[in-house]
């Protein structure tokens, strides 16, 4: 793979890992504000944990992470 397609690749897996973690932040706040949420806070966590094992994650998208994460923790 060439230097432009390798560069394109990995800026589109940011902007999905972004939007992603967007995601995770809605459907978190949602859940937390629900009395009874589809989903439990394990899951969710779960799926943070995994963003998390992304090697080439940017400084703000792991802060990002961890915030959410902290914030499920708090939510407990």
């Amino acid at each position: 793979m060439n230097r432009r397609k390798a560069r394109l690749t990995d800026a589109r897996r940011l902007a999905l890992t972004d939007a992603d973690i967007a995601h995770l932040r809605v459907a978190i706040e949602s859940s937390m504000r629900d009395d009874h949420p589809a989903l439990p806070p394990a899951y969710w966590r779960s799926r943070l944990t995994k963003l998390l094992r992304d090697d080439n994650l940017l400084t703000t998208q792991m802060k990002q992470i961890t915030e959410l994460l902290d914030r499920l923790e708090a939510g407990q």
